[in-house]
């Protein structure tokens, strides 16, 4: 039986995915909601729908047989791939991996929960705590949605007076339904780097004071003597 691999997404990034998979001897089931993208042509298969629902291409890849799943690029479509990967038990992230690798905020929750070193973040639902979480976190800032890629809504923040339009931005990118009226605010990397490395260079400074100085109990010793 000929090996079938569903590849999530026919624009022109997965058309390389495609060709290779069939010069292997595989058999390429392409879901993408768009005919006229290229890879749509290519397919040994075309599943004319949204590679966004999940439960919809788990339904396509068991009625294909499918020997295993691959996007490349589409961050959203990993989130589909392992929904797929975990139903069918195939290679690959299962469904809360690849939600959390996809998904910034959960990222950085996870990061956070993990106790990982990151840049300090805040989460806002609206204009106003947009605008509280950027005066908390101070400037330079990135406003961003939680989802998406390509920096797509996203935006470099200098003062305060620019939050209210990146907020409005970053909202209107967003593809995840449970993510709608949500904007990721964290401090540009640039910026916490700088800061990182100043705090580490003060306690440097600290650190070969103290070892330079006697401790209190050589101070005793000696005055004893």
């Amino acid at each position: 039986m000929t090996p079938t691999l569903m590849i999530l997404g026919a624009g022109p990034e997965q058309v390389p995915l495609i060709r290779a998979a069939q010069g292997a001897g595989v058999r390429a089931v392409v879901v993408d909601e768009d005919a006229n993208r290229p890879g749509a042509a290519l397919a040994d298969v075309h599943a004319h729908f949204s590679l966004m629902d999940a439960e919809r291409c788990i339904e396509a890849a068991r009625e294909q047989r499918i020997n295993g799943v691959a996007t490349t690029v589409l961050s959203l479509g990993v989130r589909t791939l392992g929904a797929v990967a975990e139903a069918l038990d195939l290679p690959g992230l299962r469904r809360e991996s690849a939600y959390a690798v996809t998904d910034k905020i959960a990222m950085r929750e996870r990061l956070a929960a993990g106790g990982v070193n990151s840049v300090p973040f805040r989460v806002a639902r609206s204009i106003e705590e947009a605008q509280a979480a950027a005066a908390e976190l101070g400037y330079p800032l990135v406003i961003k949605p939680p989802d998406g890629s390509g920096s797509r809504g996203g935006r470099v923040v200098a003062g305060p007076e620019s939050v209210a339009a990146a907020y409005t931005d970053a909202v209107a990118a967003i593809r995840s339904p449970e993510r709608d009226g949500c904007a990721l605010l964290f401090l540009s990397t640039q910026f916490w780097s700088a800061r990182a490395a100043s705090v580490h260079e003060q306690m440097s400074k600290i650190s070969s004071v103290t070892a330079r100085t006697p401790s209190s109990s050589a101070k005793a010793s000696c005055a004893h003597k």
